[in-house]
């Protein structure tokens, strides 16, 4: 099973390593390497836009004392970027996130599901968006129970600004 270690929001600055404080915006890039994903944050004053092999990123605020409130999600837009950053990619762990994406923006009535086809022994989804008529094939990976899960718990760190 392919382990998902994405760091949650790190509290300092990756490029200056000064200390983000509570209600401070800041920038976070999800990069690639070849051990998998890695988030980096970045100050607003020295962000300077996406470093290289960045896949997707967004802005957001460092939390206050939430109170038990829920996180709040990234913008959408955020979302639908980083799913369609990951068209293509052919490696297990970007299948498997970008599946999981395509769920969730089926669950929010971003993407509807046209058809499903078979090709080469694998099951697409062929998903259009709901404001468009862009086309997306998304692979269905297979995943087991526990690896859904897996990866749901990576997509949910990356997604609710932790």
């Amino acid at each position: 099973m392919t382990e998902y270690e994405i760091q949650p929001l790190s509290l300092h600055c990756a490029q200056t390593g000064r200390e983000l404080k509570p209600g401070e915006t800041y920038y976070s890039a999800l990069t690639e390497s070849p051990e998998g994903f890695r988030r980096l944050d970045y100050s607003a004053e020295v962000w300077q836009g996406p470093p290289d092999r960045t896949v997707a990123f967004w802005r957001a605020k460092v939390p206050t004392d939430s109170g038990g409130k829920r996180r709040q999600m990234v913008d959408d837009s955020v979302v639908v970027e980083f799913f369609e950053r990951l068209a293509g990619a052919e490696d297990a762990t970007k299948l498997n996130f970008r599946y999981i994406l395509a769920l969730l923006l089926l669950r929010k009535k971003i993407l509807k599901l046209t058809h499903v086809v078979h090709e080469e022994a694998r099951e697409i989804l062929v998903l259009r968006a709901s404001a468009g008529a862009t086309e997306h094939r998304v692979v269905n990976p297979g995943l087991t129970e526990p690896q859904l899960e897996a990866v749901q718990a990576e997509v949910d760190k990356i997604l609710h600004q932790q």
